[in-house]
């Protein structure tokens, strides 16, 4: 899966495809409802508690953010869901708990697997057509 913008450039550091996390933002409705309008925080980082809510002035400050809470928990995880899942929620690639690592949602785990899965098939069918589109000029 090609990168997409900022995200995709430290994606591509983290060794991590960007449609996945892209797929976070189901939480916020890609950026149209939720903590996103209170915080400007499009990938839902509250911990599962709106009280340890993000904020963000900016998209690119954002993903710089995703990543230095949650890079190193999801680095190398290519394009496996699974093992990606697994690093936001504090596991290993198999699934077991990881002292020190901090768990993305904690209040309604299985819940926010399924959504984020979902988000990130979303993503995973709308950016090859994004990227046709920009290439062909209908996007800037």
């Amino acid at each position: 899966m090609p990168a997409c913008g900022a995200g995709g450039s430290k994606a591509k550091d983290y060794k991590v495809d960007a449609a996945l996390v892209l797929g976070v933002g189901i939480e916020s409705s890609f950026a149209s409802e939720g903590t996103y309008l209170q915080t400007g925080d499009a990938s839902g980082m509250t911990g599962g508690s709106t009280k340890s809510m993000t904020t963000a002035s900016s998209p690119t400050e954002n993903v710089k953010e995703f990543f230095d809470n949650w890079g190193g928990q999801i680095r190398g995880s290519g394009s496996n869901v699974k093992v990606f899942l697994n690093g936001l929620e504090g596991q290993n690639a198999k699934g077991e708990r990881v002292k020190g690592w901090k768990v993305y949602n904690s209040r309604h785990p299985g819940y926010w697997r399924s959504l984020i899965e979902k988000g990130i098939g979303q993503m995973r069918r709308d950016i090859p057509i994004y990227l046709l589109q920009r290439k062909a000029g209908a996007i800037t």
